[in-house]
């Protein structure tokens, strides 16, 4: 983890809000008062619990993870704590009365004790998941301690509960690493005898002992917060001007990087959950869409089904409406091996009757109840109910030592809420692999599916509801965009804008554009071809889409330079103390002379290295001479003599123009033909036809200089000449780029008018928004103020 994140930061549990507890790795935490809840299912990966001492709302979720734990786990929780600590555990909580002594149970499935208590010291460093974890202690109980956790020397301290103490202030006037201080407010000011008897801090007291500290670069994260006193402590807080450096008053969710120039942001697990499943099911309802095999469909339907509610096995039945009967079309069962029907071949199983030989309804069969009621059946357990006949699934258990368990079944109904099909699920399994009955949720999402792979089955049908459909995708793929880079989501929401504004009012305009009649339909089509323009970006790398840096990848490798200028120094200082161990005095300070230069020399050609790596300005000829001269310096790395510099830092640190390298923006210019490659794929009604030519276009040029076809002329739409400049306009005046600053209204504007007048982009259009004052209005709805500045231009071309 690259970060750590607060499971549980109140002074208390409520009904919204957990009590302290702080996951810093994949298995790790800082106290456990908020464990169970936000971690769901993952909870049963943290096995190291770090405790800062032993008051309830700190621990609380540890017995409960023990029992979640103890059946399956192979390895003992180890709580680390200082000695006071670990004996008011052993002696008040894990005494074989209020709770049992884990630490003399063994695990069920391993030959180890349950719990493992680990006393550990102040000022000691513990080295665990690739972090480096140091207790220092705190004035709250005898054993109380808070701990600093550090991470590529970056470091964040972590007091927990405490009061007024020069040991934490001490310690980061000392460590100029510890760039982030989460830290007790736990009661208002009027209330500081209480503070002083519990042992918490008060805004009052921070704001005093804050006067310990030393530098102005720490953030000042507050938590502990106790909810009766909280808008008191928010007001106080406010007041005192508390909060710096971008910091804030820390809640449930919030994760603070170890690498200082990180936002912290709030992750809401809920929320990421329902975006996950939202990208699954739109993942999905592309799949089932650009599915052109129906078999290979009708098994997509179910693997999918399977995947959301994390069944074992299912089947996918079609109604066949003449025969009056449910045809078996797709089996599956993953914990058997299980495949039949679909891409397998056909099944030759015999089909359900809807009536019995009578001519009643079949109300024996599930499935066949499924379509008679149009009705969703969970059963817990099917070997415990007598409503239908399970006397065939009985057999197969018998045959093949399975046991069927759980069952949902959901009717397929088409957009004319007509039964096409019954999917029926079987044996939901939780995280311990165990058999778990479908719940309201799995119902809910598995007739959403359904709904889906209907619609996918009846697609002669589809085209009256496609556009609904399609809107649907296009706000999904967003949300997918924008988990990949909120900043291409906020550049095509904002190109959307200026596409609708221009197009709005070129529409309405009685002048030179007095030709041009939308209907509300053709409009709705260009501002959907403006929503997919760069959905092809989706397979651009991140590093790329959102490069801040010459030399940034998945991270910015400037680091790894500092850290190769460091190696340089240190072999540096390693030869001159060498070489002044036996040199007379005068030598010395030649020896010593020599030893200053060179260090400053390196230096130097850091900080140069540092800018060059912004790639905010032209970069000169002159400047690439001396990035290649600097990069011969050699270093000596595991006993091999290397240039300091390697070929490919070179090569991005000599970048002309902006941060990306050739094949980079080939790489990012290929979205334009991805984007195309796309849209083509996917099944446009008659009405909508043109958004693969309107999107795919906007980086074509009227000389045919453009990409990705090279279209010239006249072989270039007007839609697309208006979706062009509002690219052009948005990324020239857009303010939330990593690796570049925004431009002002004046330069933009003279940008497209040389543009323009290069035959790039369409003079008509250009001239049209600047004579119309339509800029003006555009740049207000999506410029900040500051970048707002008289436009006096002459489009005589």
């Amino acid at each position: 983890m690259e970060y750590i994140e607060f499971l549980g930061a109140c002074g208390t549990r409520t009904s919204h809000a957990g009590s302290t507890c702080v996951q810093i790795s994949k298995h790790t935490v800082i106290d456990a008062g908020n464990l169970i809840t936000p971690l769901d299912d993952a909870v049963s990966e943290i096995y190291q619990i770090f405790l800062t001492h032993a008051h309830l709302d700190h621990i609380c979720d540890i017995p409960f993870l023990i029992e979640d734990i103890i059946a399956t786990a192979s390895e003992s929780i180890s709580i680390y704590a200082l000695k006071e600590t670990i004996e008011v555990l052993k002696s008040s909580i894990f005494n074989n009365e209020v709770w049992p002594d884990f630490s003399q149970i063994k695990l069920l499935n391993a030959d180890k004790n349950t719990v493992e208590f680990i006393e550990i010291e102040t000022d000691t460093v513990y080295e665990i998941d690739g972090l480096s974890i140091t207790p220092i202690k705190t004035n709250h109980t005898a054993g109380s301690c808070g701990y600093i956790v550090e991470k590529n020397h970056q470091g964040i301290l972590i007091t927990a509960d405490t009061y007024i103490t020069d040991v934490i202030w001490e310690r980061l006037n000392r460590d100029k690493s510890i760039h982030s201080l989460c830290i007790d407010v736990s009661f208002s000011s009027e209330y500081d005898q209480l503070a002083y008897d519990s042992k918490h801090l008060t805004p009052k007291l921070l704001y005093r002992e804050l006067k310990k500290l030393h530098r102005d670069d720490l953030a000042i994260y507050p938590m502990h917060l106790k909810p009766f006193f909280h808008n008191a402590i928010v007001k106080e807080i406010d007041s005192y001007g508390i909060l710096n450096n971008k910091s804030k008053i820390l809640s449930d969710g919030d994760r603070i990087y170890f690498d200082p120039n990180k936002k912290t942001i709030q992750y809401d697990r809920k929320k990421n959950q329902i975006d996950t499943l939202i990208r699954e099911l739109s993942s999905i309802a592309i799949a089932l869409t650009a599915e052109k095999n129906i078999d290979h469909l009708l098994e997509l339907i179910l693997i999918e089904a399977k995947m959301l509610t994390k069944a074992d096995g299912g089947t996918l039945y079609l109604l066949n409406s003449e025969a009056n009967r449910l045809e078996f079309k797709v089996v599956q069962t993953d914990s058997l091996d299980i495949k039949m029907g679909g891409s397998n071949g056909d099944i030759t199983w015999e089909s359900l009757p809807l009536n019995a030989a009578d001519g009643t309804k079949n109300c024996s069969m599930v499935a066949v109840v499924a379509v008679l009621e149009d009705s969703v059946i969970n059963i817990p357990d099917v070997y415990d109910t007598d409503k239908f006949d399970f006397s065939g699934t009985k057999l197969f258990d018998q045959k093949t030592g399975y046991r069927s368990q759980s069952m949902l079944v959901v009717p397929l109904k088409n957009h004319e809420d007509i039964i096409i099909g019954v999917l029926q699920l079987i044996n939901k399994k939780n995280h311990y692999g165990q058999i778990d009955s479908f719940n309201g949720f799995d119902e809910k999402i598995t007739a959403a599916l359904a709904s889906e792979a209907a619609v996918a089955l009846t697609k002669q049908q589809l085209i009256d509801d496609l556009e609904d459909l399609l809107e649907s995708f296009l706000h999904t793929i967003n949300i997918a965009i924008e988990e990949k880079s909120k900043y291409t989501a906020g550049h095509i929401e904002k190109v959307v804008d200026i596409t609708e504004m221009i197009t709005i009012a070129i529409n309405m305009d009685q002048t030179v554009f007095r030709d041009k009649n939308y209907s509300d339909q053709e409009l709705k089509e260009i501002k959907l071809a403006a929503l997919m323009h760069d959905i092809g970006k989706m397979t651009t790398p991140e590093y790329i889409v959102d490069k801040g840096t010459k030399l940034q990848t998945i991270y910015d490798r400037i680091e790894i330079v500092k850290m190769k200028a460091e190696i340089r120094k240190r072999d540096l200082e390693i030869s001159y103390l060498k070489m002044s161990e036996q040199a007379d005095d005068k030598t010395k300070i030649s020896l010593s002379d020599e030893y200053y230069n060179a260090t400053k020399k390196i230096d130097e050609e850091l900080i140069f290295i540092k800018e060059a790596n912004e790639g905010s300005e032209f970069f000169s000829d002159q400047k690439i001479k001396i990035v290649k001269n600097i990069a011969k310096a050699k270093i000596i790395i595991d006993g091999i003599k290397k240039d300091w510099l390697s070929d490919d830092e070179v090569l991005n640190l000599t970048i002309q123009k902006g941060t990306l390298n050739d094949k980079e923006r080939l790489k990012i210019n290929n979205h334009a033909l991805v984007s195309l490659q796309m849209l083509q794929q996917l099944p446009f009604p008659k009405k909508y036809e043109r958004i693969p030519e309107i999107a795919g276009a906007h980086h074509e040029q009227i000389n045919g200089k453009g990409y990705p076809l090279g279209l010239k002329g006249d072989s270039l739409s007007f839609e697309a000449r208006i979706l062009a400049i509002a690219d052009i306009f948005e990324a020239l005046t857009a303010s939330d780029r990593p690796y570049k600053k925004a431009k002002k209204l004046s330069e933009s504007m003279k940008i497209l008018y040389f543009m323009a007048k290069d035959n790039l982009i369409d003079r008509k259009i250009v001239k049209f928004l600047y004579e119309s004052g339509l800029y003006l209005k555009i740049a207000k709805k999506i410029i900040s103020v500051e970048n707002i500045d008289d436009c006096s231009m002459d489009f005589t071309y």
